[in-house]
């Protein structure tokens, strides 16, 4: 991820979600948490050619969503508003 122009276009949650230590990246402007670093791990993509940084974090995050509960920011999401006579 360049680091660039950054951060651009950013939700409401930003802030909230980058003190949850959230490493972002950057999809079409937008700053969207790629995935949370836990204690001890440095929040940033750091690039190897085996596994990655984040592997454990992000099985973890998987796990916890699978068994517990999740929320998911989709303020960078598409919205639409259906009007007219017809619309419900």
């Amino acid at each position: 991820e360049y680091a660039s122009g950054r951060p651009r276009i950013v939700s409401p949650l930003y802030e909230r979600l980058k003190q949850q230590r959230a490493v972002f990246g950057s999809k079409l402007g937008w700053e969207r948490p790629n995935w949370f670093a836990p204690q001890g791990v440095e929040p940033q993509d750091i690039y190897s050619m085996g596994r990655q940084n984040w592997f454990a974090a992000v099985g973890d995050e998987h796990r916890h969503v699978r068994e517990k509960v999740g929320i998911f920011d989709q303020s960078s999401f598409a919205k639409y508003e259906l009007t007219g006579p017809d619309a419900l």
